[in-house]
Protein backbone atom coordinates (compact mmCIF):
# COMPACT_ATOMS: atom_id res chain seq x y z
CA UNK A 1 0.00 0.00 0.00
CA UNK A 2 1.32 3.45 -0.94
CA UNK A 3 2.19 5.94 1.73
CA UNK A 4 0.00 8.99 2.15
CA UNK A 5 1.22 12.37 0.94
CA UNK A 6 1.69 13.63 4.49
CA UNK A 7 3.94 10.73 5.48
CA UNK A 8 6.03 11.15 2.33
CA UNK A 9 6.46 14.85 2.97
CA UNK A 10 7.42 14.25 6.62
CA UNK A 11 9.99 11.62 5.60
CA UNK A 12 11.47 13.98 3.05
CA UNK A 13 11.53 16.86 5.62
CA UNK A 14 13.28 14.70 8.24
CA UNK A 15 15.85 13.49 5.72
CA UNK A 16 16.66 17.05 4.69
CA UNK A 17 16.99 18.50 8.25
CA UNK A 18 18.34 15.50 10.20
CA UNK A 19 21.92 16.72 10.12
CA UNK A 20 20.95 20.24 11.21
CA UNK A 21 18.82 18.92 14.09
CA UNK A 22 21.63 16.63 15.18
CA UNK A 23 24.14 19.53 15.26
CA UNK A 24 21.67 21.65 17.29
CA UNK A 25 21.18 18.89 19.87
CA UNK A 26 24.94 18.40 20.14
CA UNK A 27 25.47 22.16 20.63
CA UNK A 28 22.90 22.28 23.46
CA UNK A 29 24.55 19.30 25.09
CA UNK A 30 27.98 20.99 24.87
CA UNK A 31 26.48 24.18 26.35
CA UNK A 32 25.09 22.24 29.30
CA UNK A 33 28.47 20.58 29.85
CA UNK A 34 30.25 23.95 29.73
CA UNK A 35 27.84 25.53 32.26
CA UNK A 36 28.30 22.58 34.55
CA UNK A 37 32.09 22.89 34.21
CA UNK A 38 32.05 26.61 34.94
CA UNK A 39 29.81 26.10 37.97
CA UNK A 40 32.12 23.40 39.30
CA UNK A 41 35.14 25.66 38.67
CA UNK A 42 33.56 28.58 40.59
CA UNK A 43 32.76 26.29 43.51
CA UNK A 44 36.33 24.98 43.52
CA UNK A 45 37.76 28.52 43.45
CA UNK A 46 35.55 29.59 46.35
CA UNK A 47 36.54 26.51 48.30
CA UNK A 48 40.23 27.21 47.69
CA UNK A 49 39.82 30.80 48.83
CA UNK A 50 38.05 29.79 52.04
CA UNK A 51 40.70 27.14 52.68
CA UNK A 52 43.46 29.73 52.25
CA UNK A 53 41.74 32.07 54.71
CA UNK A 54 41.33 29.26 57.24
CA UNK A 55 45.00 28.28 56.89
CA UNK A 56 46.14 31.90 57.24
CA UNK A 57 44.04 32.51 60.33
CA UNK A 58 45.18 29.26 61.79
CA UNK A 59 48.87 29.98 61.42
CA UNK A 60 48.93 33.80 62.04
CA UNK A 61 48.09 34.63 65.66
CA UNK A 62 45.54 37.40 66.22
CA UNK A 63 46.81 40.41 68.24
CA UNK A 64 45.95 40.19 71.90
CA UNK A 65 43.25 42.62 73.03
CA UNK A 66 44.75 45.45 75.08
CA UNK A 67 43.58 45.71 78.65
CA UNK A 68 41.48 48.76 79.56
CA UNK A 69 43.26 51.34 81.68
CA UNK A 70 41.24 52.51 84.67
CA UNK A 71 41.53 55.63 86.79
CA UNK A 72 40.82 56.10 90.44
CA UNK A 73 40.85 59.40 92.31
CA UNK A 74 41.48 59.77 96.00
CA UNK A 75 40.27 63.26 96.93
CA UNK A 76 41.11 64.80 100.31
CA UNK A 77 39.51 68.04 101.56
CA UNK A 78 42.29 70.45 102.49
CA UNK A 79 41.55 73.06 105.16
CA UNK A 80 43.09 76.50 105.11
CA UNK A 81 46.54 77.04 106.68
CA UNK A 82 47.17 73.30 107.01
CA UNK A 83 50.49 72.02 105.71
CA UNK A 84 50.36 68.85 103.61
CA UNK A 85 52.98 66.82 101.76
CA UNK A 86 51.57 65.75 98.42
CA UNK A 87 51.36 62.22 97.10
CA UNK A 88 51.14 62.07 93.36
CA UNK A 89 49.88 58.70 92.03
CA UNK A 90 50.28 54.94 92.17
CA UNK A 91 49.75 52.20 89.56
CA UNK A 92 48.34 48.69 89.98
CA UNK A 93 49.69 46.40 87.25
CA UNK A 94 47.20 43.61 88.00
CA UNK A 95 44.17 45.81 87.38
CA UNK A 96 45.81 48.42 85.07
CA UNK A 97 44.60 51.16 87.41
CA UNK A 98 46.11 54.56 88.12
CA UNK A 99 45.24 56.13 91.47
CA UNK A 100 45.72 59.91 91.69
CA UNK A 101 45.78 61.89 94.92
CA UNK A 102 44.01 65.25 94.72
CA UNK A 103 43.22 67.93 97.29
CA UNK A 104 39.91 69.79 97.29
CA UNK A 105 39.55 73.41 98.41
CA UNK A 106 36.58 75.80 98.56
CA UNK A 107 37.26 79.40 97.56
CA UNK A 108 34.84 82.10 98.82
CA UNK A 109 33.59 84.95 96.67
CA UNK A 110 35.55 88.21 96.32
CA UNK A 111 38.81 86.81 97.57
CA UNK A 112 42.28 85.80 96.48
CA UNK A 113 44.20 82.75 97.59
CA UNK A 114 47.77 82.43 98.76
CA UNK A 115 49.69 79.16 98.37
CA UNK A 116 52.91 78.67 100.36
CA UNK A 117 55.31 76.01 99.14
CA UNK A 118 58.33 74.92 101.16
CA UNK A 119 60.26 73.18 98.41
CA UNK A 120 59.34 75.15 95.27
CA UNK A 121 57.42 72.45 93.46
CA UNK A 122 57.87 72.11 89.71
CA UNK A 123 54.12 71.86 89.28
CA UNK A 124 50.97 72.58 91.30
CA UNK A 125 47.89 72.39 89.08
CA UNK A 126 44.41 73.68 89.89
CA UNK A 127 41.39 72.00 88.27
CA UNK A 128 37.81 73.30 88.30
CA UNK A 129 36.40 69.81 87.77
CA UNK A 130 37.66 66.23 87.44
CA UNK A 131 36.47 63.53 85.03
CA UNK A 132 37.00 60.29 86.94
CA UNK A 133 37.05 58.24 83.74
CA UNK A 134 40.00 60.09 82.23
CA UNK A 135 43.68 60.49 83.02
CA UNK A 136 44.31 63.67 85.02
CA UNK A 137 47.02 64.69 82.54
CA UNK A 138 44.47 64.59 79.69
CA UNK A 139 42.20 67.08 81.44
CA UNK A 140 42.15 70.87 81.25
CA UNK A 141 43.38 72.76 84.28
CA UNK A 142 42.65 76.34 85.34
CA UNK A 143 46.29 77.27 85.90
CA UNK A 144 49.52 75.89 87.29
CA UNK A 145 52.19 77.22 89.65
CA UNK A 146 55.90 76.45 89.56
CA UNK A 147 59.33 77.37 90.94
CA UNK A 148 58.18 79.84 93.60
CA UNK A 149 57.69 79.65 97.35
CA UNK A 150 54.64 81.96 97.48
CA UNK A 151 51.81 82.17 94.97
CA UNK A 152 48.74 84.42 94.86
CA UNK A 153 45.74 84.15 92.57
CA UNK A 154 42.30 85.71 92.26
CA UNK A 155 39.74 82.96 91.64
CA UNK A 156 35.98 82.96 91.13
CA UNK A 157 34.00 81.45 93.96
CA UNK A 158 33.84 77.66 93.78
CA UNK A 159 35.47 74.30 94.40
CA UNK A 160 38.91 73.53 93.04
CA UNK A 161 41.08 70.41 92.94
CA UNK A 162 44.84 70.53 93.40
CA UNK A 163 47.38 68.06 92.01
CA UNK A 164 50.96 68.58 93.16
CA UNK A 165 54.22 66.82 92.43
CA UNK A 166 55.25 63.98 94.73
CA UNK A 167 56.78 65.34 97.94
CA UNK A 168 55.57 68.92 97.52
CA UNK A 169 54.84 70.47 100.93
CA UNK A 170 52.32 73.31 100.75
CA UNK A 171 49.37 75.06 102.38
CA UNK A 172 46.75 77.54 101.22
CA UNK A 173 44.53 80.29 102.58
CA UNK A 174 42.09 82.88 101.22
CA UNK A 175 41.69 86.58 101.94
CA UNK A 176 38.38 88.38 101.50
CA UNK A 177 38.63 91.74 99.74
CA UNK A 178 36.20 94.63 99.50
CA UNK A 179 35.32 95.90 96.05
CA UNK A 180 35.98 99.68 96.00
CA UNK A 181 33.89 102.41 94.43
CA UNK A 182 36.65 104.83 93.32
CA UNK A 183 36.22 103.95 89.66
CA UNK A 184 36.52 107.53 88.31
CA UNK A 185 38.41 110.73 89.14
CA UNK A 186 35.39 112.40 90.73
CA UNK A 187 35.15 109.49 93.18
CA UNK A 188 38.87 109.19 93.84
CA UNK A 189 40.06 108.03 97.27
CA UNK A 190 42.68 109.94 99.22
CA UNK A 191 46.03 108.16 99.49
CA UNK A 192 48.72 109.35 101.90
CA UNK A 193 52.40 109.29 101.01
CA UNK A 194 54.17 106.08 102.04
CA UNK A 195 50.96 104.10 102.62
CA UNK A 196 51.32 100.65 100.98
CA UNK A 197 48.06 99.99 99.20
CA UNK A 198 46.92 96.53 98.06
CA UNK A 199 44.79 96.56 94.94
CA UNK A 200 42.83 93.42 94.09
CA UNK A 201 40.74 93.17 90.93
CA UNK A 202 38.05 90.59 91.63
CA UNK A 203 36.05 88.97 88.85
CA UNK A 204 33.45 91.41 87.58
CA UNK A 205 35.27 94.35 89.19
CA UNK A 206 38.06 95.03 86.69
CA UNK A 207 37.29 98.77 86.52
CA UNK A 208 39.97 101.44 87.10
CA UNK A 209 40.88 102.63 90.60
CA UNK A 210 41.54 106.35 91.17
CA UNK A 211 43.52 107.86 94.06
CA UNK A 212 44.04 111.50 95.03
CA UNK A 213 47.44 112.62 96.34
CA UNK A 214 48.79 116.01 97.51
CA UNK A 215 52.23 117.51 96.99
CA UNK A 216 53.02 120.03 99.72
CA UNK A 217 56.19 121.19 98.02
CA UNK A 218 57.76 121.29 94.58
CA UNK A 219 59.29 117.86 93.91
CA UNK A 220 59.00 114.71 91.73
CA UNK A 221 56.51 111.93 92.44
CA UNK A 222 57.98 108.46 92.86
CA UNK A 223 55.66 105.45 92.59
CA UNK A 224 56.55 101.87 93.52
CA UNK A 225 54.28 99.29 91.85
CA UNK A 226 54.68 95.58 92.53
CA UNK A 227 52.80 92.73 90.87
CA UNK A 228 51.87 90.25 93.59
CA UNK A 229 50.52 87.39 91.50
CA UNK A 230 53.86 86.87 89.73
CA UNK A 231 52.72 87.52 86.19
CA UNK A 232 53.40 90.75 84.35
CA UNK A 233 53.59 94.17 85.97
CA UNK A 234 51.26 96.72 87.45
CA UNK A 235 49.91 99.49 85.25
CA UNK A 236 49.12 103.05 86.34
CA UNK A 237 49.06 106.65 85.13
CA UNK A 238 49.50 110.01 86.88
CA UNK A 239 47.32 113.07 86.10
CA UNK A 240 47.40 116.66 87.28
CA UNK A 241 44.41 118.54 88.68
CA UNK A 242 43.36 119.63 85.18
CA UNK A 243 43.17 116.04 83.97
CA UNK A 244 46.35 116.05 81.87
CA UNK A 245 48.58 113.01 81.98
CA UNK A 246 52.00 113.48 83.59
CA UNK A 247 55.03 111.76 82.06
CA UNK A 248 56.62 109.12 84.28
CA UNK A 249 59.96 107.38 83.68
CA UNK A 250 60.62 103.80 84.72
CA UNK A 251 63.69 103.52 86.96
CA UNK A 252 63.71 99.72 87.32
CA UNK A 253 61.23 96.82 87.47
CA UNK A 254 59.07 98.37 90.19
CA UNK A 255 59.96 102.07 90.56
CA UNK A 256 58.78 105.03 88.47
CA UNK A 257 59.43 108.78 88.78
CA UNK A 258 58.12 111.99 87.27
CA UNK A 259 60.00 115.20 86.67
CA UNK A 260 59.90 117.89 89.35
CA UNK A 261 56.28 119.02 89.71
CA UNK A 262 54.73 122.05 91.37
CA UNK A 263 52.88 121.49 94.60
CA UNK A 264 49.19 120.69 94.32
CA UNK A 265 46.73 117.84 93.80
CA UNK A 266 47.50 114.89 91.53
CA UNK A 267 45.75 111.64 90.68
CA UNK A 268 47.00 108.08 90.31
CA UNK A 269 44.90 105.75 88.15
CA UNK A 270 45.58 102.04 88.69
CA UNK A 271 44.21 99.56 86.14
CA UNK A 272 44.61 95.99 84.91
CA UNK A 273 44.77 94.26 81.55
CA UNK A 274 43.27 91.08 83.00
CA UNK A 275 40.28 89.79 81.08
CA UNK A 276 37.27 88.18 82.72
CA UNK A 277 38.74 84.68 82.29
CA UNK A 278 42.32 85.40 83.42
CA UNK A 279 43.59 84.58 86.91
CA UNK A 280 46.66 86.83 86.82
CA UNK A 281 47.53 90.56 86.69
CA UNK A 282 44.90 91.14 89.34
CA UNK A 283 46.88 91.75 92.55
CA UNK A 284 49.16 94.77 93.04
CA UNK A 285 50.83 96.58 95.90
CA UNK A 286 51.88 100.20 95.40
CA UNK A 287 52.74 103.39 97.23
CA UNK A 288 54.01 106.84 96.42
CA UNK A 289 56.45 109.29 97.95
Amino acid sequence: MNRSVDEADLTLYYAMHRKALTRCLHQKEEDLHMKSFLKRSAVKQLACFLLAVIITVGFVPLPAQASTTKYNYKITTLKQKKWVTAKDYSYNYDTSTYTYNLYKISVPANSFIRVDCKNKSNSIRFYKSVNRKKDIFDQDYEFFLSDESIYRRVLPKGTYYIRADEGTTFKWQSSITKNPTNFCRSRSARLKAGYKKWEVFNYGYEFDRWYRISLTARKPITVTMKNMDLDGGGTFSIYNSRGYKVDCNQLNDTNYRTAVLPKGTYYIRVYTYANYNEHYNRIFQFWWR
